[in-house]
């Protein structure tokens, strides 16, 4: 996965890809960057790092998500 570096842009993915060296972070707008950083992943073969990326994707399903989502709106309408 690449991503780019604003945490208000890619959110939980950001942290997730950093904490657990899951893909690779580029800078927003250094098209270079992105360039060179696309031929590395896909010249990878760091079989590892796609296991890691495969355990954590699937605590991100839909319903999970929702899940989650919901409780954030209760707990923000103070009804949790």
């Amino acid at each position: 996965m690449v991503c780019n570096r604003r945490h208000d842009r890619c959110g939980r993915a950001l942290v997730e890809i950093s904490e657990h060296d899951l893909g690779w972070v580029v800078r927003p707008g250094d098209a270079g960057e992105l360039a060179r950083t696309i031929r590395l992943a896909a010249s990878s073969d760091n079989t590892m790092r796609a296991r890691r990326a495969t355990a954590i994707a699937r605590r991100f399903d839909f319903s999970t998500a929702m899940a989650s989502y919901s409780g954030l709106v209760r707990q923000l309408l103070g009804k949790d």
